[in-house]
Protein backbone atom coordinates (compact mmCIF):
# COMPACT_ATOMS: atom_id res chain seq x y z
CA UNK A 1 0.00 0.00 0.00
CA UNK A 2 3.05 2.23 0.51
CA UNK A 3 4.48 1.86 -2.34
CA UNK A 4 1.33 2.01 -4.27
CA UNK A 5 0.51 5.32 -2.70
CA UNK A 6 4.37 6.58 -3.53
CA UNK A 7 4.17 5.28 -7.10
CA UNK A 8 1.17 7.67 -7.60
CA UNK A 9 2.55 10.48 -5.39
CA UNK A 10 5.72 10.41 -7.99
CA UNK A 11 3.00 9.92 -11.39
CA UNK A 12 1.24 13.26 -10.22
CA UNK A 13 4.51 14.76 -9.06
CA UNK A 14 5.77 14.35 -12.92
CA UNK A 15 2.45 15.34 -14.71
CA UNK A 16 3.05 18.62 -12.61
CA UNK A 17 6.29 18.59 -14.02
CA UNK A 18 5.54 17.92 -17.61
CA UNK A 19 2.59 21.03 -17.50
CA UNK A 20 5.11 22.86 -15.92
CA UNK A 21 7.98 22.47 -18.18
CA UNK A 22 5.44 22.49 -21.46
CA UNK A 23 4.08 26.26 -20.09
CA UNK A 24 8.41 27.10 -20.01
CA UNK A 25 8.65 25.70 -24.05
CA UNK A 26 10.66 22.65 -23.47
CA UNK A 27 9.65 20.14 -26.72
CA UNK A 28 7.63 17.23 -26.03
CA UNK A 29 10.61 14.73 -26.17
CA UNK A 30 12.86 16.59 -23.63
CA UNK A 31 9.37 17.57 -21.22
CA UNK A 32 8.62 13.74 -21.27
CA UNK A 33 12.09 13.10 -20.29
CA UNK A 34 12.84 15.30 -17.64
CA UNK A 35 8.82 14.88 -15.97
CA UNK A 36 10.07 11.02 -16.30
CA UNK A 37 13.67 11.78 -14.14
CA UNK A 38 11.47 14.10 -11.98
CA UNK A 39 8.98 11.15 -11.09
CA UNK A 40 11.46 8.95 -11.04
CA UNK A 41 13.18 10.70 -8.76
CA UNK A 42 10.74 11.18 -6.33
CA UNK A 43 9.44 7.40 -6.40
CA UNK A 44 13.69 6.76 -5.62
CA UNK A 45 13.43 9.08 -2.33
CA UNK A 46 10.69 7.95 -0.42
CA UNK A 47 12.05 4.33 -1.61
CA UNK A 48 15.10 5.11 0.45
CA UNK A 49 13.29 7.10 2.95
CA UNK A 50 11.89 3.93 3.89
CA UNK A 51 14.50 1.94 3.66
CA UNK A 52 16.72 4.60 6.47
CA UNK A 53 13.99 4.10 8.49
CA UNK A 54 13.44 0.14 8.44
CA UNK A 55 17.29 0.03 8.94
CA UNK A 56 16.95 2.21 12.35
CA UNK A 57 13.72 0.21 13.30
CA UNK A 58 16.06 -3.21 12.86
CA UNK A 59 18.60 -2.14 14.84
CA UNK A 60 16.53 -0.55 17.66
CA UNK A 61 14.54 -3.99 17.83
CA UNK A 62 18.23 -5.92 17.55
CA UNK A 63 20.11 -3.99 20.53
CA UNK A 64 16.79 -4.94 23.04
CA UNK A 65 16.19 -7.94 21.38
CA UNK A 66 18.15 -10.18 24.37
CA UNK A 67 17.30 -8.02 27.32
CA UNK A 68 13.52 -8.69 26.17
CA UNK A 69 14.25 -12.85 25.91
CA UNK A 70 15.68 -12.78 29.29
CA UNK A 71 12.80 -11.14 30.55
CA UNK A 72 11.01 -14.00 28.67
CA UNK A 73 12.96 -16.77 30.15
CA UNK A 74 12.75 -15.46 33.16
CA UNK A 75 8.78 -14.91 33.30
CA UNK A 76 8.57 -18.48 31.72
CA UNK A 77 11.32 -20.02 34.50
CA UNK A 78 8.46 -18.88 37.28
CA UNK A 79 5.51 -20.64 36.31
CA UNK A 80 4.25 -18.41 33.44
CA UNK A 81 3.08 -20.21 29.86
CA UNK A 82 5.33 -18.97 27.01
CA UNK A 83 2.05 -16.50 25.53
CA UNK A 84 1.65 -14.67 28.96
CA UNK A 85 5.50 -14.50 29.35
CA UNK A 86 5.20 -12.72 26.07
CA UNK A 87 2.48 -10.73 26.90
CA UNK A 88 4.09 -9.15 29.67
CA UNK A 89 7.18 -8.85 27.60
CA UNK A 90 5.36 -6.59 25.04
CA UNK A 91 3.12 -4.58 27.87
CA UNK A 92 7.09 -4.18 29.13
CA UNK A 93 8.10 -2.88 26.18
CA UNK A 94 5.38 -0.78 24.84
CA UNK A 95 5.79 2.03 22.64
CA UNK A 96 9.44 0.66 21.36
CA UNK A 97 9.40 -0.87 18.19
CA UNK A 98 10.06 -4.30 19.50
CA UNK A 99 7.36 -4.59 21.92
CA UNK A 100 5.23 -3.82 18.58
CA UNK A 101 6.52 -6.90 17.35
CA UNK A 102 5.84 -8.88 20.06
CA UNK A 103 2.39 -7.65 20.12
CA UNK A 104 1.80 -9.11 16.92
CA UNK A 105 3.01 -12.27 17.65
CA UNK A 106 0.77 -12.38 20.72
CA UNK A 107 -2.15 -11.19 18.43
CA UNK A 108 -1.57 -13.80 16.11
CA UNK A 109 -1.25 -16.93 18.81
CA UNK A 110 -4.34 -15.39 20.13
CA UNK A 111 -6.24 -16.07 16.50
CA UNK A 112 -5.75 -19.34 16.93
CA UNK A 113 -2.48 -19.34 14.99
CA UNK A 114 0.65 -21.88 16.02
CA UNK A 115 3.19 -20.48 18.22
CA UNK A 116 5.25 -21.84 15.52
CA UNK A 117 3.89 -20.05 12.86
CA UNK A 118 3.55 -16.69 14.43
CA UNK A 119 7.43 -17.03 15.83
CA UNK A 120 8.45 -17.26 11.92
CA UNK A 121 5.91 -14.54 10.83
CA UNK A 122 7.89 -12.22 13.20
CA UNK A 123 11.81 -13.42 11.82
CA UNK A 124 9.78 -12.93 8.16
CA UNK A 125 8.85 -9.48 8.79
CA UNK A 126 12.58 -8.74 10.62
CA UNK A 127 14.63 -10.52 8.05
CA UNK A 128 17.83 -11.04 10.52
CA UNK A 129 20.15 -13.78 11.21
CA UNK A 130 19.89 -13.64 15.41
CA UNK A 131 16.35 -13.13 15.28
CA UNK A 132 15.91 -16.26 13.02
CA UNK A 133 18.10 -18.27 14.67
CA UNK A 134 16.46 -17.50 17.84
CA UNK A 135 13.61 -18.82 16.02
CA UNK A 136 14.84 -21.72 15.01
CA UNK A 137 15.77 -22.61 18.19
CA UNK A 138 12.30 -22.42 20.05
CA UNK A 139 10.65 -24.15 17.44
CA UNK A 140 13.48 -26.96 17.76
CA UNK A 141 12.99 -26.71 21.72
CA UNK A 142 8.82 -27.10 21.40
CA UNK A 143 9.62 -30.25 18.75
CA UNK A 144 12.55 -31.99 21.11
CA UNK A 145 10.51 -31.29 24.25
CA UNK A 146 13.25 -29.05 25.36
CA UNK A 147 12.81 -26.83 28.16
CA UNK A 148 12.32 -23.58 26.12
CA UNK A 149 13.54 -20.89 28.78
CA UNK A 150 16.75 -22.79 28.66
CA UNK A 151 16.63 -22.49 25.01
CA UNK A 152 15.65 -18.70 25.07
CA UNK A 153 18.87 -18.05 28.14
CA UNK A 154 21.36 -19.75 25.86
CA UNK A 155 20.02 -17.69 22.81
CA UNK A 156 20.48 -14.34 24.57
CA UNK A 157 24.00 -14.76 25.68
CA UNK A 158 24.57 -16.16 22.02
CA UNK A 159 23.74 -12.88 20.92
CA UNK A 160 25.34 -10.38 23.70
CA UNK A 161 28.30 -12.28 22.50
CA UNK A 162 28.10 -11.80 19.04
CA UNK A 163 27.53 -8.29 19.42
CA UNK A 164 30.69 -7.87 21.46
CA UNK A 165 32.64 -9.19 19.06
CA UNK A 166 31.03 -7.00 16.24
CA UNK A 167 32.01 -3.84 18.81
CA UNK A 168 35.33 -5.08 19.04
CA UNK A 169 35.65 -5.43 15.08
CA UNK A 170 34.20 -2.23 14.48
CA UNK A 171 36.37 -0.52 17.04
CA UNK A 172 39.31 -1.90 14.88
CA UNK A 173 38.14 -1.17 11.95
CA UNK A 174 37.78 2.26 13.23
CA UNK A 175 41.51 2.32 14.25
CA UNK A 176 42.71 1.47 10.77
CA UNK A 177 40.38 4.09 8.82
CA UNK A 178 41.36 6.88 11.33
CA UNK A 179 45.44 6.47 10.28
CA UNK A 180 45.43 8.27 7.35
CA UNK A 181 43.54 11.14 8.59
CA UNK A 182 45.51 11.46 11.80
CA UNK A 183 48.84 11.56 9.54
CA UNK A 184 47.40 14.67 7.22
CA UNK A 185 46.11 16.20 10.69
CA UNK A 186 49.81 15.36 12.34
CA UNK A 187 51.46 16.91 8.91
CA UNK A 188 49.46 19.71 8.64
CA UNK A 189 50.48 20.60 12.02
CA UNK A 190 54.36 20.21 11.45
CA UNK A 191 53.92 22.54 8.38
CA UNK A 192 51.97 25.04 10.02
CA UNK A 193 54.84 25.20 12.89
CA UNK A 194 57.80 25.10 10.48
CA UNK A 195 56.48 27.11 7.72
CA UNK A 196 57.64 30.39 9.24
CA UNK A 197 61.37 28.84 9.84
CA UNK A 198 61.32 27.00 6.36
CA UNK A 199 60.19 30.65 4.71
CA UNK A 200 62.38 32.76 6.60
CA UNK A 201 65.40 30.16 5.79
CA UNK A 202 64.48 30.99 2.22
CA UNK A 203 64.15 34.34 2.53
CA UNK A 204 67.69 34.46 3.71
CA UNK A 205 68.87 31.76 1.11
CA UNK A 206 67.73 34.17 -2.07
CA UNK A 207 68.32 37.24 -0.62
CA UNK A 208 71.17 39.53 -2.12
CA UNK A 209 74.72 38.07 -1.64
Amino acid sequence: EYLATKIVESTFFGLVGLAFLRMLSYSWPMACFLAMIIGGGCFYLAQNSLKKKAILRRQRIKRSFAAAIDLLALMMEVGGSFQESLKVVARENRGHALGDELALIVNDIDMGKPRKNALENFSNRMCDEDIAEVVFACNESEELGVPIAQTLKTQADRIRVKRTSWAEKAAQEAEVTLVFPSMLIMLACLVTVGAPFILQGLSQFSGPQ
